[in-house]
């Protein structure tokens, strides 16, 4: 995160008291040092040596641009622990204590920190170091360590001064940085460990060996600079590694890994204390990738992390699972204060990200699985909770609890499942709506529409499931499924009517798409200039590259393309600058909506207009009045689709439709002629 971000961190009253009470704290042993040491005095204290390793603190200080951060907001690891610990070996507390609060100092002045962060970070290294000072003063050392020799008990004081001055600083950034991280007080406090007893205790180690060096000769004084610099940077990129295993390199944020072992933590023992896990996932999130690109995509996702730990309570576990979807694990609650967090948090979540300095609404759909009550594993729990997540998203409440009782319900790997077993049995139906001339009233062609009847859901939305395929290579056999039984089905009816089947963008990335298309006409025997792909704009926008080449390969065989769902994309323009088209079908949000907005009438005359100058026909879709229908024909539209000609069929009755000439559609013809005949156009 950039320093803007980090300045912006407000920090709650609980974590200033904590870090007031940090400052207090330095500031008493630095008082009890300095009362030690000035009562023991300076004696034996080289204090030409002590400037040059101070100056050597200082510099590496500075120097070390690429330092290692806890988390996002947290705390530096520097190479300057082992030099500070040195100056302590060294024989003078006030002086290691004064050279690093002041170095420090200088740097957070440096990068303008709050005056709080400021003085907070200063105490908590002088915290630390002079807690070691002390535990050398209980243990009787004063002055130099090393003069004289290094006898057993000074020895075990070096060491044990050491452990303090690591673990100590440790344990001083868990809680700042688990509050503001969003993190769990045993998440943050591995993470510090791991950080001082890796980068510091490399350096710390060295310490002894820096102080005899020096002592020894001054000539050897660029060679420890080099080795302690060396020795703190393989520890750095040690840690690194491990961040990188265990955090989303995007958001920052803990990745499905660290979640899960989080998560098995917290429901390993007898009896877990009672928690709520979250799943959460953008709604609109392939809307915007496809429409605005990748890299808004990837700020959105950033923003999204941002408002997701803004809006979290303290030490809570918040993770970037994959593409749009997260995870948080609240600890401590029940049933009802979970829900009561969930609700806060999905109305926070609810309004518009800034990106690029743009609003932009994702929308949040969230489920939650309760400890114990919906699982005793990470694998269970989670799975509970996309199930619930999953049916917020079917039905549009933005948060759900998963139900036990209703657990045949399945989440979206269960679906997925699920429909890859119909795909491979051939369970999926293909029903069929008749496109019919508004001048005729007889069917010119049919769209073919998949349909899923679950065997214990029931009747699957075909947007539900087809966007699941959609996000997986599913897509490919689903399609090949409907285009294969449509084939099957209507080639050996007695018509001429053409086949219209619709294409996913993922369809379009496959190479091969388009020569598997034509060698399936031709298995059928199915005429090429009868067979009709229809492409929604957004797929079109997705891959426009692929769009063209794919369509450019159809058409040369004759198979005719049509533009779906027209008027809604952001894309309109360039779709017919682009692609050679056959047919437009304008969407039926402007369709529904002739009779009551003059501006979509204005929209849907300058479509068929703009489309018969280009050469292509025109299709209303969802027309579902007779007013409709007579407003379309004297707009000069030429098919007609939607509930007032016919519903969805089976193939035996479309057959039955085509036989008896739709008669529905002749009356509707003769109808408007009745009506121009006695009104006028």
């Amino acid at each position: 995160m950039d320093d803007r971000r980090r300045a912006a961190v407000v920090y709650s009253v609980r974590l200033r008291a904590y870090m007031v009470g940090v400052i207090i704290a330095a500031a008493g042993v630095f008082a009890a040092s300095v009362a030690i040491d000035l009562s023991v005095g300076s004696a034996g204290v080289d204090w030409v040596l002590f400037g040059v390793v101070a100056g050597l603190l200082f510099v590496m200080d500075f120097a070390a641009s690429n330092r290692l951060r806890l988390g996002r907001n947290g705390s530096f690891v520097t190479p300057t622990c082992g030099l500070s610990f040195a100056l302590l070996l060294m024989g003078s507390a006030i002086g290691a204590l004064l050279v690093v609060g002041i170095t420090t100092l200088a740097g957070q002045i440096i990068q303008r920190r709050q005056p709080l962060r400021l003085a907070f970070n200063v105490a908590q290294l002088v915290l630390s170091l002079g807690s070691g000072a002390l535990v050398l003063f209980a243990f009787g050392v004063r002055g130099p360590l090393f003069d004289g020799g290094l006898e057993v008990v000074e020895w075990i004081a070096m060491v044990t001064s050491a452990i303090v001055v690591l673990v100590g600083n440790a344990l001083i950034v868990t809680y700042p940085i688990a509050t503001v991280e969003s993190m769990t007080m045993r998440a943050t406090l591995r993470l510090a460990l791991q950080a001082s007893l890796s980068a510091d205790a490399a350096t710390i180690v060295v310490a002894p060996v820096i102080v005899l060096s020096i002592d020894a000769s001054l000539l050897l004084l660029p060679m420890i600079g080099a080795a302690g610099f060396l020795i703190y940077r393989t520890a750095r990129q040690a840690m690194m590694l491990g961040h990188v295993a265990d955090h989303d390199t995007l958001t920052q944020l803990g990745n499905r890994r660290s979640f899960v072992r989080e998560l098995d933590a917290h429901v390993g023992g007898q009896d877990p204390a009672r928690a709520a896990v979250l799943i959460l996932d953008l709604d609109r999130f392939k809307e915007i990738n496809d429409r605005l690109g990748h890299e808004t995509g990837d700020h959105v996702l950033q923003e999204f992390a941002t408002r997701l730990i803004e809006s979290l309570p303290p030490e809570v576990a918040a993770a970037r699972l994959g593409g749009d979807e997260f995870a948080v694990l609240l600890t401590d609650v029940d049933a009802a204060d979970a829900l009561g967090v969930v609700d806060r948090l999905h109305a926070e979540l609810k309004r518009p990200l800034h990106v690029d300095g743009f609003p932009i609404t994702a929308g949040t759909s969230i489920g939650v699985a309760l400890v114990p009550e919906h699982g005793s594993s990470s694998g269970s729990l989670m799975h509970a909770a996309d199930i619930a997540m999953y049916r917020a998203k079917q039905l549009k409440t933005g948060v759900e609890l998963f139900d036990a009782a209703g657990s045949v319900k399945r989440g979206r790997l269960g679906l997925l499942a699920d429909l890859a077993a119909a795909i491979e049995r051939g369970e999926l139906t293909v029903e069929y709506q008749p496109q019919v001339s508004m001048t005729t009233g007889l069917t010119v062609s049919i769209e073919a529409l998949v349909r899923w009847e679950h065997p214990r859901l029931g009747r699957i939305q075909p947007a539900e499931f087809i966007k699941l395929a959609e996000q997986t290579d599913l897509i490919g056999p689903l399609t090949q499924l409907v285009i294969r039984t449509a084939l099957g089905e209507i080639a050996p009816l007695p018509s001429d009517v053409a086949l219209a089947v619709n294409v996913s963008a993922r369809n379009l990335q496959d190479r091969h798409f388009a020569t598997e298309v034509i060698d399936t006409i031709a298995e059928f025997g199915f005429p090429a200039n009868r067979f009709e792909i229809e492409l929604t704009e957004s797929a079109i926008a997705t891959e426009p590259e692929l769009a063209q080449l794919t369509c450019s390969t159809l058409r040369s065989a004759g198979v005719r393309v049509a533009v779906d769902d027209f008027g809604t994309g952001y894309s309109s323009f360039a779709t017919l600058r682009d692609l050679e088209l056959d047919r437009i079908k304008i969407d039926r949000s402007l369709v529904a909506s002739l009779g009551n907005r003059e501006r979509d009438r204005r929209i849907v005359t300058s479509i068929i207009d703009l489309a018969h100058a280009l050469g292509c026909d025109v299709v209303g879709e969802g027309i579902e009045t007779e007013t409709v229908w007579t407003q379309l024909t004297g707009l000069g539209c030429d098919l007609a689709q939607g509930f007032v000609v016919a519903r969805p069929m089976r193939s035996d009755l479309i057959a039955e439709l085509l036989a008896a000439a739709d008669p529905v559609a002749r009356e509707l013809v003769a109808a408007t002629n009745r009506h121009e005949s006695a009104y006028g156009r």
